[in-house]
């Protein structure tokens, strides 16, 4: 970040005693203090010069600020790093080592940056810079306060303690057989004494693996798709007709388990946008199948939303209802195409379905993202659906619907590859997940996926899929 310095005012006169003083304090320095060797007995001087420390703040020493010397004020020389005299600068450093910071005299004009604790900690990890501010006369600047300092690391995925590791104090597994496994009693998961590697397995813990795009257990697939049969639809409709069938033969091909509902006035009429399908995503004559179902209700303009959720247990034409026909331990992928915006907002759409049972699911739109000339009205709620749940959208003019049934699918894939059901039922508050990318060590995976109840999966956030050919271990205490 660029920071203009301020003003420096006219260098003060200092008394010939004092510049004897200073070069005598600065000549007898004890051993300890110039080891280079601080409290946690590291040895400081073989750290280089961190960016963004106290040189980043307009130069000074690495050795100086530390807690001893909070930022701005006066104080003893930091213990645990040497102090090399130089000529005083305002920088918020002790640079001349007389226990006084910025005493020339600065011009303050408002808060800056500072830091209380050592200077290799700066920046690092959780720690943070704190401010400090001006005295009432705006010449020099007051204490620093507000600093996140070094603490002791928690075992949480963080560098609490600021020295550019996270949890180097926590256990790890690894593949140590020959090492004396010794129980932890702070993490009664751990298999190993805190400060070193872990070693081999806790006879108490359950472990599945999973290899990312290996052939397993198929994750069941619903789609519940929702087209608008209003007049401006026509040709949209047609290329609804011509390619799901492409949609149908990529997930038969993929050996994925899937249902489709679609949700649509039926019809074979040329002149209007009604929906007639064919094989190989229905039966013959528009007829349905053992993975095809079709709901024939007229889809107005703004109403997706509201027939999807009427149409859950019986649509208001009369059509039967969809539920019986979803499995309860299936990915359920919700795609509007309209080309209009909805009267329901989206909020109330996903509450209506957690009402009724569907708490879990991904909305994908084909919709109108931006004015056009095809476009009725962006679809502004189905828009927000999709970032909220994480889907896909594309834009209704482009009328590509070979590109909208490759995001479709692979927005499938990589959802199942998001997936992993587990054999046990575990107790969710000990599930662990690593993740072994290909040719890499074995990781553990924080902050990046969920434990669904609901289907006994663990399941990975959007964005936070494993590569294929990763391999995933869920490791916990089972119920």
């Amino acid at each position: 970040m660029r920071r203009d310095l301020p003003i420096r005012p006219p260098f003060r006169r200092h008394s010939l005693g004092l510049f004897a003083a200073l070069a005598l304090a600065c000549s007898e320095v004890p051993p300890e203090t110039t080891s280079g060797r601080g409290a946690s007995g590291a040895d400081a001087a073989a750290l280089p010069s961190p960016v963004g420390a106290d040189a980043a703040a307009g130069g000074g020493n690495a050795g100086t600020g530390g807690a001893g010397a909070p930022g701005g004020g006066v104080g003893p020389p930091p213990t645990g790093s040497a102090c090399l005299p130089a000529q005083e600068v305002c920088d918020a450093v002790d640079n001349d080592c007389d226990g006084e910071v910025d005493e020339v005299g600065c011009a303050c004009t408002a808060d800056t940056a500072c830091w209380e604790g050592a200077p290799a900690t700066r920046g690092i990890g959780t720690c943070r810079d704190g401010t400090r501010g001006c005295d009432d006369r705006g010449e020099f600047f007051g204490p620093c306060g507000g600093s996140v300092l070094p603490a002791d690391d928690l075992c949480n995925g963080l560098d609490d303690d600021c020295d550019g590791t996270a949890d180097e104090a926590c256990c790890q597994f690894q593949d140590c057989p020959d090492a004396e496994r010794v129980p932890d009693a702070g993490r009664p998961d751990a298999a190993c004494v805190p400060g070193t590697p872990g070693c081999g397995e806790d006879p108490g813990l359950a472990t599945e693996a999973f290899v990312v795009g290996e052939t397993r257990a198929p994750v069941p697939v619903d789609y519940i798709m929702v087209v608008d049969n209003s007049g401006s639809m026509d040709d949209t409709v047609r290329e609804v007709e011509r390619n799901l069938g492409d949609l149908a033969t990529r997930l038969a091909n993929a050996g994925l388990d899937y249902h489709f509902v679609l949700i649509a006035e039926q019809g074979t009429d040329p002149d209007e946008p009604d929906v007639c399908l064919l094989p190989p995503m229905a039966g013959p004559d528009c007829g349905d199948t053992e993975r095809f179902r079709h709901l024939d209700q007229k889809i107005r303009s703004h109403d997706a939303f509201e027939h999807t959720i009427e149409c859950v247990d019986g649509c208001d034409d009369g059509a039967a209802g969809y539920r019986a026909f979803l499995r309860p331990d299936a990915l359920l992928q919700v795609l509007v195409v309209s080309d209009d915006e909805s009267d329901m907002p989206f909020g109330d759409f996903a509450a209506e379905m957690v009402g009724r049972g569907l708490p879990e699911f991904t909305l994908h739109g084909v919709v109108g993202l931006r004015d056009d000339e095809c476009v009725a009205d962006v679809g502004r709620e189905y828009m927000s659906g999709v970032q909220a749940t994480g889907g896909e959208q594309q834009h209704i003019c482009d009328q590509n619907w070979g590109q909208v049934i490759q995001v479709l699918f692979d927005a499938t894939v990589v959802q199942i590859q998001s997936v992993y059901v587990l054999a046990g039922v575990p107790d969710p508050a000990t599930i662990r997940v690593f993740v072994t990318p290909p040719g890499g060590a074995e990781i553990e995976a924080l902050g990046t996926w969920d434990y669904d109840a609901r289907t006994n999966a663990v399941v990975f956030r959007p964005g936070s899929a494993p590569l294929v050919g990763s391999r995933v271990t869920v490791r916990y205490r089972a119920r």
